[in-house]
């Protein structure tokens, strides 16, 4: 079940209490009313005992309007009282649901020209990286990317380098061997390898005498770790397999592989910060701010603690930079110096951006110790993002 906070109602305006001074003005007016109709009266020597009439007459009926109106404003205090409270726990039940992480124990990441992948994310931020400019023969238009020089076309062999041959695959053999559960989720944008891809991960599990399920995840990317986050699939730990292959015409685009390994996801107390992604949140139609709030909320932690962003999705045409400049006017602790247009350096990896982004905010984060924020769009969109706190 997503966590919504903007689905929670605005909570209802207590009712002020009544006016003394209006209650006054009624009680004198219900006086003279009686007094008037008393007054109708011929015999002059009564005049004195009807005007007492009056008195008592006006009070009692002021008294009885008042009981009924403070009745029916303690109802409605009663009641607007009992939803804002009940609001309140609804909120306080949806924000310790969705204080929960996942644990990354392990990462690989393969990308062009990562000659030293040992501290990429120094790298991405203190290099200016770029994209290879190549002219297309059947158009003679000037393309940028950035690709593999090896041939993409037996993906089999990165696959087995990538997960099986590091210290990834250590880890996942250790913990297959000693019983415990794994789901491997795959993304990728060609469906062209699907099955090509099927075939080659169930002859390595089976080169490697593993047994790894496909996951049963709904969504794409952050959206896939924010469902994973909520739901007890049956495994214990997820495997993420994500791949890209540019083609020439694919303008802005860059190849990359990346391999994470996570647990399930667990509440904020049972995890120390080393290595924690907490729960993404979507914006979509509400502010900016309402969606960092929000994220930062998942995160318990506030927008000062933030020292690193990374950007992805957005295409290397420089949407993003438009994005940063408003997010980061409610982000003091982070500079133009601290955050990283991937897009802009690696070129659009598509369905590897997100998990590629998260790779960096980790390494960036186990150096530092300071939390990352990571924003992703899966629709190349300023407007609808996922952003997630790392650390």
């Amino acid at each position: 079940m997503k966590i919504k906070l903007d689905d929670v109602p605005e909570p209802v305006n207590t009712p002020s209490w009544p006016s003394v001074k209006a209650w006054l003005l009624i009680c004198v007016f219900l006086i003279l009313v009686f007094l008037l109709a008393r007054a109708q009266v011929k015999e002059p020597s009564n005049y004195l005992l009807l005007s007492w009439d009056a008195l008592v007459y006006g009070l009692f009926a002021f008294v009885s309007v008042f009981v009924g109106r403070m009745l029916l404003f303690s109802f409605k205090w009663f009641w607007v009282d009992s939803w804002n409270l009940e609001r309140a726990e609804l909120i306080d039940q949806e924000i310790n649901r969705g204080q929960k992480a996942i644990k990354c124990l392990a990462f690989e990441f393969d990308v062009p020209d990562a000659v030293f992948k040992e501290a990429f994310s120094d790298q991405l931020l203190a290099c200016e990286m770029g994209l290879t400019a190549e002219i297309d023969s059947s158009t003679n238009q000037v393309i940028k990317r950035k690709y593999f020089a090896r041939s993409s076309d037996d993906f089999s062999e990165d696959i087995r380098q990538l997960v099986f041959e590091s210290n990834l695959g250590k880890q996942l053999i250790e913990r297959s061997k000693a019983g415990h559960s794994t789901s491997v989720l795959f993304e990728f944008d060609d469906e062209k390898i699907s099955e090509e891809l099927d075939e080659a991960w169930q002859n390595l599990c089976m080169e490697y005498d593993l047994s790894i399920m496909p996951a049963s995840i709904n969504g794409q990317g952050l959206a896939a770790l924010d469902d994973w986050l909520d739901i007890d699939r049956g495994s214990e730990y997820l495997l993420v397999i994500a791949i890209h292959y540019s083609d020439l015409k694919d303008d802005g685009h860059g190849d990359g592989l990346v391999a994470m390994l996570f647990t399930q996801g667990m509440p904020l107390s049972l995890l120390n910060e080393s290595s924690r992604v907490c729960r993404p949140e979507e914006k979509k139609t509400n502010s900016h701010q309402k969606m960092l709030s929000n994220a930062v909320l998942w995160a318990d932690q506030n927008f000062e603690s933030l020292n690193g962003f990374w950007f992805c999705g957005f295409g290397a045409d420089g949407q993003s930079a438009f994005l940063s400049t408003e997010l980061l006017e409610f982000l003091p602790s982070i500079t133009k110096n601290t955050v990283v247009d991937i897009d802009s350096k690696m070129g659009f990896m598509s369905v590897v951006g997100p998990w590629f982004s998260l790779v960096m905010a980790l390494e960036q984060h186990k150096k530092n110790q300071k939390k990352q924020l990571v924003i992703h769009s899966p629709t190349q969109s300023t407007e609808e993002y996922w952003a997630v706190v790392v650390g």
